[in-house]
């Protein structure tokens, strides 16, 4: 694959702007934020929206963007369209749909299985995605339409849907054997590797607008676009849970009457999944029962604000020039507060101090900018632990835990800040009462089955059940 042209390429994205997104990314699944680090943006006119392809010189994806159309998307739409094109890569759509008579319709099939497998399995809520409803879905696609007396359902692979469009949408042909349109002419969007206007705009049918359209440029050729080698990277960067979880989802997507197993190929990661990962139950490392934590607990942190501001109808006469105060002006103040509040208490009486580096490890790979990191050990004391370094911190000494939530009730009226929203603490479980204000709130790793003075509502695991 050929990359853009410097006539066609207008703007390189800022490394600001590809860290935000690498952040935003991680809350729906790590396949995405890895393939975004295996890839490089461009921005091009070449492309009505959006497309993927993989750079053979580069060994990398190449992300294309629309100038105007990604300037005109908000956050979360971007978010749904690289994770969209991600999409099209794993489920192998590039040599499953490589017939050009199919393009207009096979681009519509794709999207209807992409966009709701986003929805359904992956955590995207529809009406948040701006314009949403021009999108390809059952309902703007299929409207009012049954299948075996029934709705058409949601949750098929690409070849259901594009089934149902082939017997929606006979195609005529010329005396040659090519797709033609209504008057016997070859169809615009049946040229090799080039979509129509009609593909990525909207589809046609009897000279009438569909209410929908597709949201990114899909290329067809003879042999399809092939993603072996970064199919091959991602095996190399998934953790086995994170393949347990995609290949329960690629199986539904292929593997069905109409899909023969067509993403069974060295382009799809279904071909490098084995059968056997799905029977092993390797350990996870105790860590990742916080990073699941705090995916979850920024995927329900909203941060979208004013991009812009209108001047009030009453200060409309007065001098441009003039400097008034703005809500804006609290922008960063409302961040703060808005920020995920965390307490990390490690115990360093003697049995967990091994877990220390772990432990801080854990706390320090946490985004700043989405979380307020407060750092502790703790004996019969608490020592509060600088993040930047920590490394100095005591060792030895005997256990309580009361002193924990004396910390946190003091950290809260010196700070005059809320209750933390979760409580991190590594223990062997032998220490003294507590009566917490939050117990629910309060996450215990043991290194010992010894919970008589933990409360009974704080979550607890065991680290024997981790690696």
């Amino acid at each position: 694959m050929l990359l853009s042209q410097p006539a066609n390429q207008v703007e390189q994205m800022s490394k600001k702007e590809w860290l935000e997104i690498c952040e935003g990314l991680e809350p729906y699944h790590a396949v995405f934020y890895k393939m975004w680090h295996l890839g490089k943006p461009v921005f091009t006119n070449e492309i009505p929206t959006a497309c993927v392809q993989f750079d053979k010189v580069g060994q990398c994806i190449t992300w294309k963007f629309n100038p105007n159309f990604w300037n005109d998307c908000s956050f979360y739409k971007k978010m749904f369209v690289i994770c969209h094109e991600a999409l099209h890569i794993l489920l192998n759509h590039g040599q499953r749909f490589n017939k050009p008579e199919l393009a207009e319709i096979a681009n519509v099939a794709m999207d209807v299985a992409v966009n709701h497998s986003l929805v359904s399995r992956f955590g995207f809520v529809r009406e948040q995605i701006s314009e949403h409803e021009q999108l390809c879905w059952v309902d703007t696609v299929f409207p009012n339409e049954k299948y075996k007396g029934f709705p058409v359902p949601d949750d098929q692979c690409s070849e259901f849907y594009l089934n149902l469009l082939r017997k929606k949408k006979p195609q005529s042909k010329n005396n040659n054997g090519t797709p033609s349109n209504n008057n016997g002419t070859p169809s615009p969007s049946q040229g090799k590797g080039t979509p129509s206007p009609e593909s990525s705009q909207g589809s046609k049918q009897k000279g009438k607008s569909q209410p929908y359209k597709t949201l990114d440029s899909h290329t067809f050729s003879d042999q399809g676009d092939d993603f072996s080698n970064i199919i091959k990277k991602l095996d190399q960067e998934l953790s086995n849970d994170e393949k347990k979880e995609l290949r329960n989802f690629l199986d539904k997507q292929v593997d069905d009457e109409y899909g023969r197993k067509a993403g069974t190929s060295p382009s799809s990661l279904i071909y490098v999944i084995p059968d056997e990962i799905l029977k092993t139950k390797k350990k996870e490392k105790w860590e990742t029962v916080i990073k699941k934590w705090t995916v979850k607990a920024l995927s329900n942190l909203d941060y979208e604000t004013e991009q812009w501001a209108r001047i009030h109808r009453r200060n409309s006469e007065l001098d441009r020039n003039l400097f008034l105060p703005s809500e804006l002006d609290d922008e960063d103040c409302k961040l703060e507060k808005k920020k995920i509040k965390l307490h990390f208490y490690l115990d360093v009486s003697g049995s967990c101090y091994h877990l220390k580096d772990r432990f801080f490890k854990a706390a320090m790979s946490l985004n700043p900018k989405y979380f307020d990191i407060n750092l502790n050990v703790f004996n019969t004391d608490v020592f509060h632990v600088d993040i930047k370094n920590p490394e100095a911190c005591p060792v030895g000494g005997g256990t309580a835990f009361d002193i924990i939530e004396d910390d946190i009730q003091r950290h809260m009226r010196e700070t005059e800040s809320k209750y933390p929203d979760a409580v991190w603490i590594v223990t062997d479980g032998g220490g003294t009462d507590v009566n917490p204000e939050k117990p629910e709130r309060w996450y215990w790793f043991l290194s010992e089955d010894y919970t008589h003075h933990i409360p009974k509502k704080s979550p607890k695991f065991m680290l024997e059940d981790y690696e």
